[in-house]
């Protein structure tokens, strides 16, 4: 017996409290520490999940946040997002001017800017268009007539239209007048086979046979004949009184208001005039073919000593010299005698191009021409909206203005 031998009572002993400690560990170690308890009242709260089963709505809902794949950031709180700045693009340029290295960027000028003869050209846009809302026309334009009976020809000096054919520029020819000789009221065209033929309207890019009637108002600044011209693609859009009275007091506003043009030249027979396109008209070209990365238009002049002493010939040699080292700087731009030793450079880019550009041929020309005053005035326009051929023309030229004053190069836009 264990009693009679106490090495094998205290031997059963140890074995004893061995084999409860062994049991006692298995136990923990199947139930994790941080399982609850059973009887804790943790363990007996039903989730949402079951809730949802219990309503008879079957699937498991988790959090968005949950439910992101792990490489997802989360989403911010409203107290992080309140706390960081928002991202905004840099500010645009103020009103002063921009200095970068030898350029100076400006703005284009706001309209209270306008030179009085731009205002002008503007107040005549604005009566148009005002005369076109007023009556519903379809195209509204201002036309300057040149020629003879049987030979008129009309220049585009404004037009606004809801034709996508309409021209807004440019030249063309026909053997009907728009206005008969001599008349000095506003005239009512039918078009069609008994009334206007649509070889008059050639200020559409297609005939336009949907055209109905077409009214007409001569209008006359300084020695040259203009036309005031309205159309439209309804009966009775054009043909009460009201239309023609409203025309006939628009051709009037206009007479008064005499935008700057360039009236050919009434000294000058007409078949003796020359073919060149005017100004306005090498403008206009290129706007009407300004692509998706803009057009940008530079003036550019060089004063040099002993300018003003060069006879005819000499002129000559000068400004070809000129134009000839310009090309060596735009190899692929459009290059126009604007003047006397002044070009206009026409460069298909109104972005950081026209800066590069801009530096290297100031750089170039003043290598080639030490000492002399260089002037360079570039006018950028990126659209959408549209600007007129003249308005164009006077931004390069404020800009050209300012650079001959300041001794470096202007680029606004």
């Amino acid at each position: 017996m264990l009693t009679d031998n106490p090495m094998l009572l205290v031997a059963a002993t140890i074995l004893v409290v061995f084999v409860l400690g062994l049991l006692i560990i298995a136990r923990i170690r199947r139930r994790p520490d941080d399982e609850p308890d059973a009887s804790s009242p943790t363990a007996r709260e039903v989730s949402p999940n079951d809730e949802r089963k219990a309503l008879g709505i079957v699937g498991d809902i988790r959090p968005k946040e949950a439910a992101r794949p792990p490489a997802s950031p989360p989403s911010p709180s409203p107290e992080s997002t309140l706390a960081q700045p928002p991202a905004v693009p840099p500010p645009a340029p103020s009103v002063g001017s921009v200095k970068q290295g030898a350029r100076v960027r400006r703005p284009l000028r706001a309209d209270e800017d306008l030179s009085p003869e731009d205002a002008a050209r503007a107040a005549v846009e604005h009566l148009l268009q005002g005369f076109q809302l007023a009556t519903g026309a379809n195209t509204v334009g201002l036309f300057r007539q040149d020629g003879a009976p049987g030979a008129y020809r009309y220049t585009i000096e404004t037009l606004f239209s809801h034709n996508a054919f309409a021209r807004p520029s440019g030249t063309f020819p026909t053997r009907t007048p728009l206005v008969p000789p001599g008349e000095k009221e506003p005239v009512l065209h039918r078009v069609g086979e008994r009334g206007l033929p649509t070889e008059a309207l050639r200020y559409y890019r297609e005939e336009m046979t949907a055209l109905r009637a077409v009214l007409a108002a001569p209008l006359r600044i300084g020695h040259t004949n203009y036309i005031l011209v309205a159309d439209a693609m309804q009966d009775g859009r054009l043909e009460g009184e009201k239309a023609r009275a409203m025309i006939r007091l628009t051709a009037r506003l206009v007479e008064s208001i005499k935008p700057v043009s360039e009236p050919s030249d009434p000294t000058v027979p007409v078949a003796d005039a020359p073919k060149r396109p005017t100004r306005r008209e090498i403008i206009a070209d290129e706007l009407g073919g300004i692509g998706p990365d803009g057009l940008a238009l530079a003036l550019v002049t060089v004063e040099a000593d002993g300018a003003d002493e060069l006879d005819a010939a000499g002129m000559i040699a000068a400004e070809a010299a000129l134009e000839a080292r310009l090309r060596e700087v735009t190899p692929d731009g459009r290059i126009e005698a604007f003047g006397t030793m002044l070009y206009g450079v026409f460069l298909r880019d109104a972005g950081p191009a026209v800066d590069t550009w801009t530096e290297a041929a100031d750089a170039h020309l003043r290598a080639a021409y030490p000492g002399a005053a260089v002037a360079i005035g570039v006018a950028c326009h990126s659209g959408p909206a549209s600007i007129s051929a003249d308005d164009f023309r006077a931004h390069a030229t404020n800009a050209l203005k300012e650079a001959y004053e300041q001794g470096e190069p202007v680029i606004v836009g």
